[in-house]
């Protein structure tokens, strides 16, 4: 377990709503429809964000953490932390219920609730890429987003594309081959799936789907 005691934390909801509101604020400043059809895009958007989130967590992305103390005072003590797993639970309703309440049962003590907290830097770093993925203007963004470097090189969806063919083992599940692609090449989470998703379905593991002990894609 980590020690949530080394990091700068933030409750999971308010980061959230920060990163909704942000986006729903940029989306109506540069926005040119009718009143009805720009907030039907902050629904989406703001529906886009909490799933890009859970994703986050699931992927290992953002550090999450439980706090089961019961005064402020206490969160000095490390007993009264645990960390909240990633992997496939971030798929559930009971993890959307997380995110929406921002507060879940102890591992440790069942009968037990507590406030859902993730790491400030890779929750502010995540939004970052979220945000110039989305080409969202930058104007009105908190100012830890505008000081960051929101410019760097991505690579190109041919070259993601190559990585994918040289690199892609038919045994292997979709969101860690996207997890490997992101980490050597510095693509978006956005970026490396689509590469994925243009693959011949012959040569990718589909989600849900077992890979075969034996069979190797074509390289």
């Amino acid at each position: 377990m980590q020690n949530a005691l080394k990091y700068t934390l933030r409750r999971l909801t308010e980061a959230l709503a920060e990163l909704q509101e942000t986006v729903r604020a940029a989306i109506q400043a540069e926005a040119r429809e009718p009143a009805e059809v720009v907030e039907d895009r902050c629904a989406q958007a703001r529906d886009d964000v909490f799933q890009e989130v859970l994703v986050w967590i699931k992927n290992g992305q953002l550090t999450s953490f439980l706090y089961i103390g019961d005064h402020e005072r206490d969160k000095t003590n490390e007993r009264n932390w645990e960390s909240l797993p990633d992997g496939d639970f971030w798929s559930t309703v009971a993890a959307s219920r997380i995110l929406i309440t921002g507060t879940a049962t102890s591992n440790r003590h069942p009968r037990k609730g507590g406030t859902a907290y993730c790491r400030a830097n890779e929750f502010d770093a995540l939004a970052i890429e979220y945000i110039v993925d989305r080409r969202l203007k930058l104007e009105g963004l908190p100012k830890r987003f505008r000081f960051r470097n929101l410019t760097r090189n991505r690579p190109t969806p041919g070259e993601l594309d190559d990585w994918m063919v040289e690199h892609v083992r038919h045994w292997v599940k979709r969101d860690l081959t996207i997890i490997a692609c992101r980490k050597e090449t510095g693509a978006t989470a956005r970026g490396a799936a689509a590469a994925f998703d243009r693959l011949p379905n012959a040569k990718k593991l589909g989600r849900g789907k077992k890979p075969s002990p034996t069979k190797q894609i074509e390289r």
